[in-house]
């Protein structure tokens, strides 16, 4: 079994597709920051976590990777992505991306970035993470494996035929194992 949690308008065939919302299609509706998922332990070959984490409180979203990992079979791929608040404050400060040269003259941009556009409440960023501490939490903490696996960036990553991200400026991939 394939889960694509916090599916959005991507819901994908052949994986089961949970949401928070239902304006959109998913086969489960729960809060995946405060409900477990409603799977066996070690039933899921493959977990997706998409742009959802830094929807959740630092709490919840701990809740939503242990949850992850009570799921995933033994050897089982969790797949993460998340905007990488270092990325973004090093690239708008620094200016150390040359593809991306137009965001330096624009702060708003970052606020945005890093605090989504508090249209609604499911669209707040609510807690950030950086690569390293993403790491920490995954590898050191929740003790998954294989913590060598960072997904390059400008890459696409399809699920069953959909693309279901991109590996593109200020966000980072990481593959966890179970």
């Amino acid at each position: 079994m394939k889960i694509h949690l916090a599916c959005g308008s991507r819901y994908i065939e052949g994986c089961v597709n949970i949401d928070y919302s239902r304006d959109v299609r998913a086969d489960y509706y729960l809060d995946i920051g405060t409900q477990k998922q409603p799977f066996e332990d070690n039933s899921a070959s493959e977990i997706y976590l998409v742009h959802a984490i830094e929807h959740l409180d630092k709490q919840q979203g701990r809740f939503c990777l242990e949850e992850c990992k009570r799921v995933l079979k033994p050897g089982g791929k969790f797949y993460i992505v998340f905007p990488d608040i270092r990325k973004i404050i090093d690239d708008v400060f620094n200016r150390v991306n040359p593809a991306v040269p137009h965001l330096y003259r624009d702060e708003e941009w970052l606020i945005t970035a890093i605090f989504e556009t508090q249209k609604n409440e499911q669209l707040i960023h609510k807690y950030g993470y950086t690569e390293a501490t993403m790491r920490k939490l995954l590898f050191a903490e929740l003790n998954f494996k294989d913590p060598h696996q960072t997904l390059l960036e400008n890459q696409w990553f399809s699920v069953n035929d959909v693309k279901i991200f991109e590996t593109r400026w200020a966000v980072t991939a990481i593959v966890a194992t179970k």
